[in-house]
């Protein structure tokens, strides 16, 4: 078990917006605080740190590679005006 880290080292060492962050704990997408103290929210930063690793989105996006490139709408002409 890594030392406990605060919701503001946690967005410190991951660089993820702290609304971000609280958004994917309340899905379940990140580690839950393994306590509170007072009113006070800590993760383990090992935790955090093996979450990070693995979390998909970060840039890489081999694994869809598949898939077929996104279309864009048509460029739309100027209309001309008379």
């Amino acid at each position: 078990m890594g030392r406990e880290i605060t919701s503001g080292e946690v967005v410190e060492l991951t660089g993820v917006a702290r609304k971000t962050f609280s958004g994917y704990v309340a899905r379940g997408q990140a580690p839950k605080p393994i306590r509170h103290v007072g009113r006070t929210p800590v993760w383990d930063e090992d935790e955090i740190k093996a979450w990070q690793a693995n979390r998909p989105g970060r840039g890489d996006h081999s694994k869809g590679a598949d898939r077929a490139p996104r279309r864009r709408a048509p460029a739309s002409s100027p209309t001309e005006q008379g």
